[in-house]
């Protein structure tokens, strides 16, 4: 290996990536790896820079799960949007819009949430009340 191949080898080395060491040997890219070549150095940068850790924490299976499980999201969005109702009451298309579900969704996972649900006959329509006790009291006056 050459004395300036070692140098654009230490170079690469330094600032992590060919263009950086180019700049900074006051070589253009192509001159810098022709340098590289003639020495016989490996061009790739992954051989000639250490191996760097991962910087961010590592994801759970929890992470996974909240990010890509419909089991978990669709309930969890359902149940903020319960909690967004502060003690009132909606229609289910506002309820669907609240909770950012779709309909098909909302009709998987409602089941876990009947006791929020009333259903008005007259009008072939759902509400969706804030409490169960709340739920009642609307059944009651039907």
């Amino acid at each position: 290996m050459t004395d300036k191949t070692a140098e654009a080898l230490a170079a690469l080395k330094q600032y992590g990536s060919r263009k950086a060491a180019a700049q900074a040997l006051g070589l253009s890219k192509s001159a810098f790896r022709k340098r590289m070549m003639r020495g016989g150095a490996i061009l790739t940068e992954q051989a000639t820079t250490p191996k760097q850790k991962q910087t961010g924490p590592v994801k759970t299976l929890a992470d996974f799960q909240s990010t890509y499980d419909k089991d978990t999201i669709i309930p969890e969005k359902i149940r903020d949007a319960i909690a967004a109702l502060d003690g009132g009451w909606v229609y289910e298309s506002e309820f669907v819009r609240m909770a950012g579900v779709s309909f098909t969704d909302l009709s998987v996972y409602k089941d876990i949430f009947a006791e929020h649900i009333v259903f008005i006959k007259r009008d072939s329509k759902r509400v969706w009340a804030a409490t169960p006790e709340l739920a009642e009291q609307m059944r009651r006056m039907l």
